[in-house]
């Protein structure tokens, strides 16, 4: 189960935060401990952070454009969907809030309005074999398309949204932005 979603800036800022289970967190203390963890791996080994596991929750890391997505969820979830959803927040969020990222002056209720779709991106839940399109959340019949993306399977209903999504995803790759799912 996902329990929390928060997007963080470069500066220990909590721009959005999504709380799906029992833990609260503040996100302004948990975004300024995750600045000095970042700060601190960055400068003595050189890498960035990707997960962080405490008992029986973990938390799991992108980095895109200067900004944290990070998810909290269950030890027993699997690594791989969690990055997958992350990275389609990622890519939701750039494509929807760059302009307002480019000349941002603070402001964090801009990004309110993105709770509604990172709610059916995210789906706290993590039970079952389902799979969900990338593009519109659609539970997948058993004909579906696969698309290896940059070395990552993504998981279509139908052409078109292998398309919508395709688009999406150039224009987030013409950001500059990179990931990796490890």
């Amino acid at each position: 189960m996902i329990h929390s979603l928060w997007i963080l800036n470069n500066n220990g800022i909590c721009i959005f935060q999504l709380n799906c289970g029992c833990f609260e967190i503040d996100p302004q203390l948990f975004s300024g401990l995750l600045s000095a963890l970042s700060s601190f791996t960055r400068e003595t080994i050189k890498r960035e952070i990707n997960t962080i596991l405490i008992e029986d929750v973990k938390f799991i890391f992108e980095k895109s454009n200067n900004l944290y997505f990070v998810l909290c969820a269950d030890k027993k979830d699997n690594n791989i969907l969690l990055h997958k959803r992350l990275i389609r927040v990622q890519i939701h969020f750039l494509n929807k809030y760059k302009d307002i990222l480019s000349n941002w002056n603070g402001e964090v209720s801009k990004f309110e309005p993105f709770g509604e779709k990172v709610d059916k991106i995210v789906s706290c839940s993590m039970e079952g074999t389902e799979l969900y399109c990338e593009n519109c959340e659609r539970l997948i019949p058993s004909n579906f398309i696969t698309k290896n993306i940059d070395l990552h399977d993504f998981y279509f209903c139908c052409e078109t949204c292998q398309e919508q999504f395709e688009r999406l995803y150039s224009k987030f790759i013409q950001h500059g932005t990179h990931f990796e799912l490890t």
